[in-house]
């Protein structure tokens, strides 16, 4: 099977699983109507919790084993970025690994987190799929690396 008829079949299977889960799943509470005077007096009153400099992963995947036929993976690796594994590809989604995302490596939101899976335990990527061109999701770096 060609990795374009592969995926256009599960492609296919998402979207009818979308629609019938749509049917099926919903909130079993009322969600509660909020005055914009409540919103607002929220803003002004509530006590965030200081954001920390630099946080760490729990738990760093390991790719030794493969990933069995007819079975997937998928790995969150960061904001938009997973790996998903299946059938013997690895395919990467809006693939981020540089420290900041801006038009400008010097300026711009500075990544607090280090990616879920380190540059050098990526494994081979065959295929990208960049899904919009924002900064966070389009990191030009990352992509000429890649």
């Amino acid at each position: 099977m060609s990795l374009h008829s592969f995926l256009q079949s599960r492609l296919c299977r998402t979207f009818s699983l979308e629609k019938r889960a749509a049917q099926r799943f919903h909130s079993p509470e009322p969600i509660p109507h909020r005055s914009h005077w409540s919103i607002v007096k929220w803003m002004l009153t509530r006590r965030p919790r200081p954001y920390p400099s630099v946080a760490e992963n729990a738990r760093i995947p390991s790719f030794h084993v493969p990933v069995e036929r007819g079975q997937w993976e998928a790995v969150m690796v960061n904001h938009a970025t997973i790996l998903i594994r299946l059938h013997g590809l690895n395919v990467l989604t809006d693939p981020v690994w540089s420290g900041r995302v801006s038009p400008v490596a010097w300026m711009g939101p500075k990544r607090k987190r280090p990616a879920g899976i380190a540059w050098e335990d990526l494994p081979q990527v065959d295929a990208v799929l960049v899904s919009h061109d924002h900064y966070d999701h389009f990191d030009a770096p990352t992509l000429k690396r890649l």
